[in-house]
């Protein structure tokens, strides 16, 4: 069954637009094909998809894409929906048009309404559309929709439903939201009593106590709300984190830093007010209808006024929070963006100022920033619209509530305390509507913050489902036909078949490009094959499982904020002080001891990447380190001298594979250096994803 649109699905990965457009596309004519799994079935490259292997994956679900070429002035014409090839390498859904309006369904910023002139601007003039006549669902090529849940995300408190003490504190918030009601019922007696001119004493000491106590309980209650919050968030921010660092290593490497950050941090932000949101949602309409229901028993017709404009407030809010998903994804988009490009320049500063890159950058930041304002501002316009539509409306209330009023007054059909106790009445039940509608709002926001970090929330690590770890072989270390793929056209690794045996040590030469960090990876467990075997003592392990048994030391490796010592220990919980002779020694055999301890404090010098006070050199001796020093029993070295001159490298070489030899540890190395090779064991050649054997270097 046809969906009336199709659901938004967001991209995560740079360059996975156009499965998200699938998956849209999917999900319109019935046809279960989640962002997630496509991800699996249909890896893509740094570089996405052309339209014609979209058009394939279409065909192979049972909707015959059909990639198509129009002019500008036929764009009315496409059936719809469609998939748009849009600005440079990104694809868009087209969902609907109207007159001169276009609903266009960006993976990247979200639900868009453009004028045909607009999208025109955009558009290359490609499109994928589906074959109506040839439509089929393929046997097992997709799955009946399931039924969504029928309350919307912004309206649902599912998430802080668990949440310890939230429903005591639910109870004690609607206790002491009944104590709006404590004014009015003093101003109707009191005042009723002074025009009737009947000698009623009013208990003012009374109300005087309830609202001192009142205070009071507000006052814990609030410490109260404040530390479910401060723990709620503590657990769920410590949680989140975990799973982001869980992540596998090839989640990080198909997408921006910035919007990893940008993403987490967001989430983040918005877990703190998750809790005052929902309870809003669970106590605050109850208080609303109360009010209702005195107002209208007070005075039918000014009840219906009220109920009037609150429906006019929530149609304003419906609009309101369509507009506010788009302007917070674009935001959001834009911040991630910016991010990337400020982190990418200051950790190329050397590169920047080398190349005299300084008007280049600042002209790409003053574009971006542009942007940036410009959103910014166009969402401070519409926030002030938002309030003026409010206010009208609320002012449009008001009037009518005294025209209508003034009479009955005059008449005498309606005493003056009731007529200021039904205002106060009034007054509350607009505040808590507003409330409502505003917590609806902020609720739709939040919604797309959460959309954006299921990516690294629910995204399972392969490695976690392993049913034990390996940390120590006896005998050797099989990798049996393993093949790797980044993009389905192209195998990196293919039917590679190696095996190291306890204490070897061993090269990897070859041509940059041809897959040997991959393969690295690969063996320290931090990337999974796509198949193949990989045996550790004639056992076959399951991904991730020998993770713990591997150390690998890449090129893309960076000092951590700590001290030298914490920066070779890797912050060792059971690190003694007697260890510093061990480290001390690692460190000369390397060459760089009289450095170290020429800095400031030695080993507890403080140091960062960026900022160590070590040369190119020194820095990656100093990385070195840690392969030397951990009790790991395979270790793998990517390119570990590219950045030492000629007698460095021969040092640096030797204390590696001395240091190996007497630990009986396994190595793996990869060089480009031939004046190494006769340090090793053997020596393989990577060539068309495959090892070759080239000799026993040491033995020649």
């Amino acid at each position: 069954m046809r969906n009336a649109i199709p659901a938004m699905v967001m991209q995560n990965e740079v360059s996975e637009c156009g499965l998200a457009c699938i998956s849209m596309l999917a999900d319109y004519y019935g046809i279960e094909a989640p962002l997630e799994k496509l991800r699996l079935k249909y890896p893509t490259s740094l570089h996405g998809f052309t339209l014609a292997r979209l058009s394939t994956i279409l065909n192979e679900m049972g909707l015959p894409g059909v990639p198509v070429q129009f002019d500008y002035d036929e764009l009315d014409a496409l059936p719809l929906p469609a998939i748009l090839h849009y600005g440079a390498g990104h694809y868009v859904v087209l969902a609907w048009r109207s007159g001169n309006n276009v609903c266009v369904l960006n993976p990247s910023f979200g639900k868009q309404l453009l004028t045909f002139d607009a999208l025109k601007r955009e558009i290359s003039g490609f499109a994928l559309i589906i074959d109506e006549q040839e439509k089929r669902v393929l046997p097992g090529d997709g799955k009946a929709k399931t039924n969504k849940n029928w309350l919307p995300s912004w309206l649902s408190v599912k998430a802080t439903s668990n949440v310890p003490y939230i429903y005591i504190l639910m109870i004690t918030t609607f206790v002491i939201s009944m104590a709006v009601f404590i004014i009015p019922v003093v101003m109707s007696s009191s005042l009723n009593a002074l025009y009737s001119q009947k000698q009623v004493e009013v208990s003012w000491w009374l109300y005087i106590i309830s609202f001192i106590g009142i205070a009071g309980i507000d006052l814990l209650n609030g410490i109260f709300s404040a530390n479910v919050v401060k723990r709620f968030s503590h657990i769920s921010n410590t949680s989140g984190f975990r799973r982001l660092i869980h992540q596998p290593l090839r989640y990080f490497q198909k997408r921006n830093a910035g919007d990893i950050y940008s993403r987490f941090s967001h989430w983040c932000g918005a877990l703190r007010g998750k809790i005052a949101l929902d309870n809003t949602l669970r106590i605050d309409w109850l208080i609303a209808l109360l009010s209702f229901g005195v107002m209208f028993w007070v005075n039918p017709l000014l009840s219906l006024v009220s109920l009037f404009s609150i429906t006019l407030m929530g149609l304003i809010s419906l609009w309101a929070a369509w507009k506010d998903r788009i302007y917070t994804q674009k935001i959001e988009m834009l911040s991630a963006e910016q991010n990337d490009f400020i982190m990418e320049t200051v950790s190329g500063i050397h590169t920047i100022k080398s190349a005299g890159l300084h008007e280049h950058r600042q002209i790409a930041f003053a574009q971006q920033n542009k942007r940036m304002v410009q959103a910014l501002r166009n969402y401070a316009v519409y926030n002030k619209i938002k309030s003026n539509l409010y206010q009208l409306t609320g002012n449009g209330e008001t009037i009518l509530y005294i025209a209508i009023s003034l009479p009955l007054l005059q008449s005498g059909a309606m005493h003056f305390g009731t007529f200021v106790s039904y205002g106060l009445i009034k007054q509350i039940y607009g505040n808590y509507m507003s409330k409502l509608f505003f917590t609806v709002l902020q609720k739709n926001e939040i919604g797309v913050i959460d959309k954006r970090a299921q990516d690294f929330l629910f995204s399972e690590d392969a490695s976690t489902n392993s049913t034990g770890t390996t940390e120590h072989f006896q005998r050797s270390i099989r990798f049996d036909n393993l093949r790797f793929a980044w993009t389905p056209e192209c195998n990196v690794i293919n039917e590679l078949t190696l095996t190291l045996h306890k204490g070897e040590c061993v090269a990897i030469i070859g041509e940059s490009g041809e897959g040997k960090t991959t393969f690295l990876s690969i063996a320290a467990g931090l990337l999974m094959a796509d198949s193949g075997e990989i045996a550790i003592d004639d056992v076959v392990q399951s991904p991730g499982q020998w993770a713990s048994m591997a150390f690998m030391n890449s090129t893309d490796h960076i000092l951590l904020q700590g001290s030298i010592r914490d920066n070779i220990t890797l912050f060792r919980s059971d690190y003694t002080i007697k260890e510093d002779r061990q480290i001390s020694h690692i460190l000369d055999a390397l060459g760089i001891a009289d450095v170290i301890e020429h800095l400031p404090g030695g080993l507890n010098a403080r140091i960062r990447e960026g900022n160590s006070g070590l040369s190119a050199g020194q820095h990656q001796r100093l990385l070195l380190a840690r392969a030397l020093y951990c009790n790991h029993e395979l270790i793998i070295l990517d390119e570990p001298t590219a950045n030492l001159d000629v007698t460095a490298a021969q040092q640096t070489m030797t204390a590696i594979v001395e240091h190996c030899r007497q630990q009986n540890k396994t190595l793996i190395t990869v060089t480009h250096n031939p004046a190494l090779l006769g340090a090793f064991d053997a020596v393989y050649q990577f060539s068309q994803g495959r090892l070759l054997r080239e000799g026993y270097a040491h033995e020649q």
